[in-house]
């Protein structure tokens, strides 16, 4: 019996340490953060169950998401790929979209959060 508890306890101790390490702890933190911002373009569209995205990567400081996209227009036909920004707790800006921002304020507001990420 006593043999039997110094094994247990021995595996306990070393299972104990087998939780995920701080990185992987930090990916799953970074997945989530992608996911929820790219929720957040896609809701933003037409047809968000069409939409393609490449080239995506979380960028500054887990708050903002960059990549490329293509979305179905009016017409039901893909528009081309365009690259966008989305910022947690601030918005979804699309390349050569109307909207908030002109393509003069996107370009820079793509240097500020994406290009510097790289």
């Amino acid at each position: 019996m006593l043999k039997i508890s110094c094994v247990a306890i021995a595996a306990l101790v070393v299972l104990g340490g087998c939780g995920p390490s701080e990185k992987e702890l930090a990916a799953q933190k970074t997945a989530a953060v992608a996911s929820a911002l790219r929720e957040q373009l896609t809701n933003s569209l037409k047809d968000p169950g069409a939409v393609q995205i490449r080239n995506e990567k979380i960028a500054f400081l887990d708050q903002a998401l960059c990549g490329e996209m293509n979305g179905k227009n009016s017409l039901g036909a893909y528009a081309g790929f365009r690259r966008f920004v989305v910022v947690d707790n601030v918005g979804v800006f699309i390349e050569g979209e109307r909207g908030e921002l002109p393509d003069t304020h996107f370009l820079t507001f793509w240097d500020l959060h994406c290009r510097l990420a790289q």
